[in-house]
């Protein structure tokens, strides 16, 4: 919802991941952004299916970041 108001004009700026400020940025060039880098050590995760078991597995998958 924020994104689409961003959009809209409605927010002058919101928080946003790198992944879809790159997606706001095809539907608004002109936007600016400040980006704070986490530098996480051991926090990071995929959570997958049963079935995927090394890296090479996700080869083609879609994903879904949350």
């Amino acid at each position: 919802m924020e994104q689409a108001n961003f959009n809209a004009g409605k927010y002058d700026g919101i928080t946003s991941s790198l992944g879809n400020f790159i997606i706001l940025s095809a539907t608004n060039p002109d936007i600016q952004s400040v980006i704070v880098i986490d530098e996480s050590i051991g926090a990071d995760v995929v959570v997958a299916q049963s079935k995927i078991k090394t890296v090479a597995d996700l080869k083609g998958k879609s994903w879904v970041q949350i």
